[in-house]
């Protein structure tokens, strides 16, 4: 039986005493299939000890094709894709376990960075093309949004992955923010350009 191709999708339930996460309330609104390749959607916990292993086994899957991390970002007032993975862990809050890692690496031997192998100016200028303004970052933060994409890029290479970060949403602070209905037209446009990158 022909596989399907098939992205991994991956958004963060709330933390940091926030009731609502726009990962994963776009996450819940998307389809299960764009262009012909299925979507693999799935709602991570904050914990910063389980989370990296569990969804690093997953992404290994030879099925799947490429690994798309959803995440929340209060610095800002687009969605943006994070070019860079930086091998170091800083949270600036704690996660969901009370665990708040500081001050090392992710994987002890490993570089001290890592880029996406996606080209992210093309996403860029493709979705403006069609009036979807995104935009792209070297600076992740050193949360567990970083953490998984460090730990899923390194151990998945060469597998396409990226961190796609979601600005909050007007309930949660005045400025920057995005409503959902826009974030979730931004993700689905990146994912719609990627889908057509797998059947190519």
């Amino acid at each position: 039986m022909t596989k399907h191709p098939m992205i991994l999708v991956t958004a963060f339930e709330p933390y940091d005493g926030s009731p609502l996460n726009p990962s994963e309330l776009v996450l819940k609104k998307l389809p299960g299939d764009i262009n012909g390749v299925n979507l693999r959607k799935l709602i991570l916990a904050c914990d910063s000890l389980r989370t990296p292993p569990y969804i690093t086994e997953l992404a290994s899957n030879p099925y799947i094709n490429m690994v798309i991390i959803l995440g929340e970002d209060r610095r800002y007032s687009l969605p943006t894709m994070e070019r860079l993975a930086y091998n170091w862990m800083q949270y600036d809050v704690p996660d969901n376990q009370g665990q708040q890692p500081m001050n090392r690496k992710i994987v002890a031997q490993g570089p001290e960075l890592l880029e996406t192998s996606i080209d992210v100016t093309a996403i860029r200028l493709a979705l403006a093309s069609k009036g979807t303004w995104v935009n792209v970052s070297e600076d992740p933060g050193r949360h567990l949004c970083n953490h998984v994409y460090f730990k899923v890029r390194y151990q998945t290479d060469p597998k396409p992955v990226l961190l796609l970060h979601l600005p909050r949403l007007p309930e949660q602070q005045a400025y920057p923010n995005m409503s959902l209905a826009d974030s979730r037209s931004a993700t689905f446009g990146i994912l719609e350009f990627l889908s057509s990158l797998i059947h190519r």
